[in-house]
């Protein structure tokens, strides 16, 4: 009786389509791509945190700043390389305003002679 049931179980899970999942259902990945995840929850909400902060007591802070800024510049060759996700017209556009918000930050301060 028990193989019965867990077999009818068993069905009625595969047929419990993924559009009808409840949004706090966990996404069905491997054990791969669930550790891939884990590493960049932990980097990006605990590591990422803790180099900014050390990398404000070890480099001049408008160094930091600009580095931090121009972060489109290099996340969109990293998401074409690793993800194989072609930049869009509008996020190569966003990258450029990001450069030339930071020349002009850049510049602004400097007193042409």
């Amino acid at each position: 009786i028990s193989a019965r049931i867990e077999g009818s179980m068993k069905k009625q899970r595969m047929e419990f389509d993924k559009a009808q999942r409840p949004w706090y259902a966990l996404p069905e990945m491997t054990v791969s791509s669930w550790i891939h995840v884990c590493f960049g929850v932990l980097f990006v909400t605990f590591l990422q945190p803790v180099l900014v902060v050390l990398a404000m007591f070890e480099i001049p802070l408008a160094l930091l700043l600009t580095l931090e800024s121009i972060g489109p510049l290099y996340s969109l060759p990293f998401s074409w390389v690793l993800q194989k996700e072609k930049p869009t017209f509008k996020a190569c556009i966003g990258a450029v305003f990001s450069v030339g918000g930071i020349v002009i930050l850049c510049f602004r301060g400097m007193v042409l002679k």
